[in-house]
């Protein structure tokens, strides 16, 4: 049993393995998939999947010639200045990123020359969700910067082929530890199966960039208030960008909903960890000094250890 409250942080890089983009690949993914004149050639394309979620020709050449041509490292950034593009901009992020769910990738990950990979989803699975009867005990909350369900997919997967209990005991288990997607999330859609223009447009609507005012949401509010609790925070994947690390409020000395005699309760001891995976030293010692001015130190993995590496050094991770 984990006899802390722990929360694990996963950003963008926390996916790859399973398949999916971080922020400057996404970017020349989406100009790749918009290539093009709009003929029948281009049937199956992202552009093809834009023009069907209603989205015309005009908007499409737009977003592709400015995103190219751009100095942003990722489309957050852009559509961050461009919000007459978000619409179509949201949509072709969700057209990308849904096409590469991959059921296969998850449960038996490999890299792209086909060899076996680490998986750090079974790492956590072993870590957080055995023996079945701890479950429910753990303290453990997972908030992820992330549009995909490729955690809850595979979660719900080995917990169904792991133990011999009945689907309604299993998504009981599952609900014991909330995952919470702070910039939305892919719904209305079987992961790994086929996507229309429908779907597309649907998903768009329910995703948010980084630079939107939702600090007002649900999710940043119940972000906010796990955080405070929080004995132990894993940075997984995480690419630690300002506007990311501002909307935790690591720092704070009150509870989120403090008031009247909540006002006298002291915040938990606080240790932090990361990974670090191809951070350059000069980006490494910024968050080193961002988290010491907030009164903290973080533990950081070496710039060559993916995820699965730097969680079995930890003593939560390691030791299972």
């Amino acid at each position: 049993m984990i006899d802390k409250h722990i929360v694990i942080v996963i950003g963008a890089g926390g996916s790859v393995p399973y398949g999916f983009l971080t922020g400057d690949r996404l970017k020349w993914a989406i100009c790749d998939g918009l290539q093009g004149d709009g003929s029948s050639k281009t049937n199956g394309t992202l552009a093809d999947l834009l023009n069907r979620s209603g989205f015309s020709r005009t908007e499409m050449n737009r977003l592709r010639d400015s995103l190219s041509q751009c100095a942003w490292f990722s489309i957050d950034e852009f559509l961050s200045q461009h919000t007459d593009l978000q619409p179509v901009g949201k949509a072709a992020i969700a057209g990308v990123l849904m096409k590469l769910e991959n059921l296969a990738q998850l449960t038996d990950p490999k890299d792209e020359k086909g060899n076996r990979i680490s998986n750090w989803y079974q790492l956590l699975f072993r870590t957080v969700f055995t023996p079945f009867e701890d479950i429910q005990k753990n303290n453990v909350t997972i908030l992820t910067y992330n549009y995909d369900t490729s955690l809850e997919t595979y979660l719900n997967t080995a917990m169904k082929a792991s133990y011999p209990h009945k689907p309604d005991h299993i998504q009981e288990a599952l609900k014991h530890v909330p995952i919470v997607h702070l910039h939305g999330k892919f719904v209305d859609h079987e992961y790994g199966e086929g996507i229309d223009g429908g779907i597309t447009k649907k998903c768009a609507e329910d995703i948010h960039i980084v630079t939107e005012n939702i600090d007002n949401n649900p999710e940043f509010k119940r972000a906010a208030q796990t955080i405070w609790e929080a004995n132990e925070i894993y940075f997984i994947g995480f690419g630690y960008d300002p506007s990311n690390l501002k909307r935790l409020p690591i720092e704070s000395k009150y509870p989120p909903t403090s008031s009247g005699s909540r006002m006298g309760m002291s915040r938990p001891s606080l240790n932090l960890f990361g990974t670090a995976l191809g951070l350059a030293p000069a980006k490494r010692a910024q968050v080193e000094h961002y988290f010491k001015e907030k009164g903290f130190s973080i533990a950081l993995g070496g710039p060559n250890e993916d995820a699965f590496a730097f969680l079995t050094s930890t003593q939560l991770f390691g030791v299972r």
